[in-house]
């Protein structure tokens, strides 16, 4: 009877070795599953700030003469000017390269 429930006990080591192998080598902790929630506000927050970069440059080319209802007929040039303007004031306020 001994002999019998050594060699079941064996048996059963020898199958459950694959599975134990199998768990230690997955990653200790995944990383949780994105929620649609979770993936919403992600790119909300992302579109907001593109929006806020976008608006504080069209602030900027305004503030320095560009207008697109003030002259259409002169919308690229104005464009252009005002950029530049924007450029070199950007190159003026920051410190020289060392």
């Amino acid at each position: 009877m001994q002999v019998k429930s050594t060699v079941w006990v064996g048996a059963l080591l020898a199958a459950s070795l694959p599975i134990m192998v199998f768990a230690q080598d997955q990653p200790i902790s995944t990383p949780a599953p994105v929620t649609k929630a979770q993936a919403k506000a992600a790119r909300k927050a992302q579109s907001k700030q593109a929006r806020e970069a976008k608006n504080a440059e069209l602030k900027k080319l305004e503030q320095n003469g560009y207008g697109p209802q003030a002259a259409p007929q002169d919308y690229p040039q104005n464009l252009i000017r005002a950029e530049r303007k924007a450029g070199n004031q950007d190159a003026a306020s920051s410190p020289p390269p060392r």
